[in-house]
């Protein structure tokens, strides 16, 4: 129609982030609670694998109840994330044995570039799968801020370990900084398409 702005359908117009953050703290609070159960002591001799495959699935399950696409595709992204973020311990394996530091600044750096590299794979997935316009700015926002979410984090765990605090939440304050920062990478990335659709109609009426 005349006068009407046709705008291309992009990955902010896809995933509803509001539902997204909002089930993202669902997820932490679930996390945190599931890890603080009986439940988590019999799964004590798979507990690594566990973890990472849980955190995999709750991220991944936010994702799919707030993105629009099929119904094939969001149980491939939940299944699938599941899958890798359980073979994130062996990311960290492969990392560690390449890297050329040990201990201290090693162990972090080790950590940054896991904690990297898992984005940048999960960030593809998701691009494969449900959304598949992500804009190509936010890898970079992804791999950067979840790199310093991790550090940040592991430090926090350490300092909150010297003091004393509960072990069972370690895992929950490893996982949520990460989730915040790979969501949020999202977003930023597609700031350029939320704003400007925004601006683009009031800009249209005033000639």
């Amino acid at each position: 129609m005349p006068g009407v702005s046709q705008t291309p359908t992009h990955s902010v117009e896809l995933l509803n982030y509001r539902r997204h953050f909002t089930l993202l703290l669902f997820a932490g609070g679930l996390l945190w609670s599931v890890s603080n159960t009986r439940f988590s002591h019999l799964l004590e001799p798979y507990r690594l694998e566990t973890y990472f495959a849980s955190v995999g699935l709750l991220h991944a399950a936010t994702i799919a109840f707030s993105v629009r696409a099929t119904l094939l595709r969001k149980v491939t992204l939940i299944a699938a994330a599941t899958i890798l973020s359980s073979c994130a311990i062996f990311f960290a394996v492969g990392v560690s044995f390449i890297s050329p530091l040990k201990e201290g600044a090693g162990l972090l750096s080790d950590l940054a570039a896991t904690s990297a590299l898992s984005a940048a794979v999960y960030w593809l997935l998701i691009r494969l799968t449900v959304m598949p316009k992500l804009a190509l700015l936010s890898l970079a926002f992804s791999t950067g801020s979840c790199a310093c979410a991790t550090v940040l984090a592991w430090l926090a765990i350490i300092s909150l370990s010297t003091a004393g605090s509960p072990d069972h939440l370690f895992g929950t304050l490893l996982a949520v900084p990460w989730w915040i920062a790979f969501s949020t990478s999202l977003l930023l990335g597609d700031h350029r398409r939320i704003v400007k659709p925004l601006l683009k109609p009031e800009s249209e009426g005033r000639r």
